[in-house]
C-alpha cells in the first residue's frame, strides 16, 4: 500500500509540473509580438510629428503632394484653400492654404486608440478625430507679393554693370498688373539683345519687354520664365526670370 501511495504521488507531481511548463510557454509565445500590442494585436500608432513630411506652401510654387512615409504608415496628400475649396495652379501671396493627409498604417500599427489632435507640426495647426489617420494641416498664410513689381531691371552679373535686384514680377488676368516691364540696363554695349518666353522666341530685340496677360503665349495661370540673351565682343550671356500669371 505504501508503494502504490508513493507512486500516485509522484505521478501527480510530475503532470502538475508539465501543465505548469506548458503555460509557461504558451504565454511567453504569444504575449507582444514584434509590431504588435499586447496579446498578439496591431500597436497603436505613437509617431505624430509630421512636420517635414508634406512641404508647406510658398508663395507662386507648384503644392508638392507626396508624403515621407514612417515605419508606421504611408500617406497621400490633398491641397485646398483656406475655404476648403480645392487648390487649382500655383500657390498664390497672402493666403491661407490646408494639406488633408490621408495616412495609411503599415503591417501591425492600427490609428484605434489615437486620441483626437495628436497629430502635429511645426509652426502650422493639425487636426484629427480620434481613432483616425486622416490630418487636416492649417498652414500660415504665405509670403506677400513684393513691392515694386511692376518694373523690373535685369543684370548681367558677368558684366560690369550695377546690379539691382530682381524680384518675381506677377501679372493678372484680372485686377492690376496686367503688364510688368523688364528692362535690360546699359544695353547699348551689346550687339544683340533676344528675348524668349517659356522657352520659345519672340521678336522683341530690344532693350525692355512688356510682359502682358493679354497674350495667350503665355498666359495661362501658373509660373512661367522669360530668358534673355545679350551678346558683347562677340560673347553671348544669359539671365532668367520666373514670372507668375494670376486669376
Amino acid at each position: 500500500m505504501e508503494k502504490r501511495t508513493h507512486s500516485r504521488s509522484k505521478n501527480k507531481m510530475f503532470l502538475c509540473g508539465i501543465i505548469a511548463l506548458v503555460a509557461v510557454i504558451g504565454f511567453s509565445g504569444c504575449d507582444n509580438p514584434a509590431g504588435g500590442g499586447p496579446g498578439g494585436g496591431p500597436a497603436t500608432v505613437n509617431i505624430f510629428d509630421l512636420t517635414g513630411k508634406i512641404t508647406a506652401p510658398v508663395r507662386w510654387v507648384w503644392p508638392v503632394t507626396t508624403f515621407t512615409e514612417t515605419a508606421q504608415y504611408t500617406g497621400t496628400v490633398v491641397w485646398q484653400t483656406g475655404t476648403g475649396t480645392s487648390l487649382k495652379g500655383t500657390f498664390a501671396a497672402s493666403t491661407i492654404y490646408k494639406a488633408v493627409v490621408t495616412l495609411k498604417t503599415k503591417t501591425g500599427y492600427t490609428f484605434s486608440g489615437v486620441a483626437a489632435n495628436s497629430f502635429t507640426y511645426t509652426g502650422a495647426t493639425a487636426v484629427n478625430a480620434a481613432n483616425s489617420g486622416i490630418v487636416t494641416i492649417t498652414f500660415p498664410a504665405t509670403a506677400a507679393e513684393p513691392p515694386g513689381n511692376a518694373d523690373l531691371t535685369i543684370t548681367f552679373n558677368q558684366i560690369a554693370d550695377a546690379a539691382p535686384v530682381i524680384t518675381e514680377p506677377i501679372i493678372r488676368l484680372t485686377g492690376t498688373p496686367k503688364t510688368v516691364t523688364l528692362t535690360v540696363t546699359n544695353s547699348g554695349q551689346y550687339t544683340s539683345i533676344a528675348w524668349r518666353v517659356d522657352n520659345q522666341n519672340t521678336s522683341e530685340t530690344g532693350s525692355s519687354f512688356i510682359l502682358d496677360a493679354s497674350n495667350t503665349a503665355y498666359n495661362k495661370v501658373g509660373v512661367h520664365y522669360v530668358s534673355v540673351e545679350v551678346v558683347k565682343s562677340g560673347v553671348p550671356y544669359n539671365k532668367t526670370v520666373l514670372f507668375t500669371v494670376e486669376k
